[in-house]
């Protein structure tokens, strides 16, 4: 008898040994998280290693083992290093603490958690254990995150009591900033497995970070909110991956300006009776034109020459300030308009408002009468106009920050005038209590205006076209414009996978 429950309790600590291994390696439920905890014990069998990390120079104490098996970064890095050795340091700014402390968790638990982290935080914290798992290669700890902040996001934006965005916005600033500067994203601007453009057989794709993308889609849904404060501005701005990728999710401006194609030939006439009418006051002052001496303007790459008289170009403050200077130019009577003196430095262009003025009325025109009938050949000159106005005037950078466009607030010669403290309409003359200076700065460039305002309505169409694409995406003045008479996208949806449907 004494043998048989021997035995028996041989059987049972064999079974319990058996059992014991495999719960070892079976996946256990932790609350909500799955962890796939393989041979757990093992990872305390190897050597500790000190990490010290950020600016606070916090001390993690880690198995080497566990660093090693689940990040790239420290495998290559922890090769050959011991305890002996001294600590390791990680001191930039992307070894966020918070951030690594659940990299720690994940290490070994396979997840992390954060239930020590207050529920508007999550996004940021999320953000930043992404932006540490791309430094570190640790792809499973990426996906994680994003797993994490797509459902953080979808919840927040299914809560009955409404959204917390809005009240965390320099959460997801902050967010923004961590995740476009500490990741990389060869595709932006473009929607995930998009073909590229440049490949005519369609084969090739193009993969997105999604964690860009669902930082773009939250941005885009409460666009109509964020683009009336100042620090998103300022980020949208900063990046412009960032806002090419939020180009996919906002919609046109609204309120299109409905001209009929009489009103526009009307109009156009008015503009050619009143240049007549000034040629006409104009001829009996011309001769004069012709006892001045005349000046050789060589203008663009082929530096093709123009003789004009020097009183006729003397209209334009540029000429008018050189022919009175002592440069070269003006004793040799030459101009080359590319050569340096052409410089925002120098005399910013020609600084002819006369002219400047022209231009605008007339591509006004044109945009009124694209708007009544077919825009596309318009739509067609966007990027190639966009190149041109932004790459070559001048607009004050930090006014427009605080001051961005609007549709349908416009002062006296049609150009968006917009106060800092939230927009009040603007009126003819100069705003009370405002000095002439300060009137001055918050005068925009006027051709800016109507290209961007134009281009709001039919976003949906010129955010398909690459050539817009990659002007949005390097000139971001022209982005923040855009943004600014842009309105909000859809709201956030999961697909079958539970990731965000584009």
């Amino acid at each position: 008898m004494l043998e048989s429950e021997s035995k028996g309790h041989a059987r049972n600590w064999a079974d319990e040994k058996e059992e014991t291994k495999r719960l070892r390696s079976e996946i256990l439920l932790i609350r909500d998280d799955k962890l796939l905890v393989k041979n757990f014990a093992e990872l305390f069998s190897s050597e500790p290693v000190s990490i010290i990390v950020g600016p606070s120079k916090k001390s993690f104490t880690i198995h080497i083992d566990s660093l090693r098996r689940e990040s790239t970064y420290f495998k290559e890095i922890l090769s050959t290093k011991t305890s002996e050795d001294g600590p390791f340091v990680l001191d930039g700014e992307e070894h966020n603490i918070d951030a690594f402390e659940m990299f720690v968790e994940y290490c070994y638990f396979g997840t992390y958690f954060s239930s020590k982290h207050d529920e508007p935080h999550l996004l940021l914290l999320h953000a930043r254990v992404y932006a540490l798992a791309e430094k570190l290669r640790c792809l499973p700890l990426k996906a994680i995150a994003l797993k994490k902040a797509t459902e953080w996001s979808y919840g927040d934006s299914t809560r009955p009591e409404g959204s917390l965005l809005l009240s965390i916005v320099a959460n997801l600033v902050e967010a923004i900033r961590v995740v476009y500067t500490y990741t990389e994203d060869s595709g932006d601007g473009f929607i995930l497995h998009r073909p590229i453009p440049s490949d005519p057989s369609g084969s090739l794709e193009i993969t997105r970070d999604r964690f860009r993308l669902l930082l773009a889609k939250l941005a885009g849904m409460h666009l109509n909110a964020l683009k009336n404060l100042g620090e998103f501005v300022k980020v949208h701005h900063k990046f412009a991956d960032f806002n090419t990728d939020m180009l996919l999710f906002i919609r046109n401006a609204v309120g299109k300006p409905k001209v009929s194609t009489s009103e526009f030939r009307n109009t156009l006439a008015d503009g050619q009776d009143e240049a007549i009418q000034l040629r006409k006051n104009d001829v009996s002052a011309s001769s004069r034109f012709f006892n001045t001496d005349t000046l050789g303007v060589f203008v663009g790459k082929q530096a093709k020459r123009f003789d004009v008289h020097i009183s006729a170009v003397e209209c334009a403050e540029f000429f008018k300030r050189l022919m009175t200077s002592a440069m070269m130019e003006s004793r040799d009577k030459a101009v080359d308009l590319t050569s340096e003196i052409d410089t925002p430095d120098a005399f910013e262009r020609l600084i002819c408002p006369g002219l400047k003025k022209l231009a605008h009325e007339k591509a006004r025109m044109i945009c009124e009468h694209a708007h009544a009938g077919k825009p596309d050949e318009v739509l067609l000159t966007i990027p190639a106009a966009v190149t041109l106005v932004y790459e070559n005037t001048y607009d004050n950078h930090n006014t427009k920050l605080l001051e961005p466009l609007s549709n349908d607030q416009q002062d006296a010669t049609n150009e968006a005038s917009n106060s800092a403290n939230g927009g009040a309409t603007a009126t003819e003359g100069p705003p009370k209590g405002k000095t002439d200076a300060q009137t001055e700065a918050t005068n925009r460039d006027s051709f800016r205006v109507p290209l961007s305002q134009f281009a709001s309505f039919y976003i949906s169409q010129l955010r398909t076209q690459e050539p817009f694409n990659s002007a949005h995406h390097r000139f971001t003045s022209f982005a923040t414009d855009l943004m600014s008479l842009a309105t909000a996208g859809t709201k956030l949806e999961l697909g079958s996978d539970g990731q965000l449907k584009l």
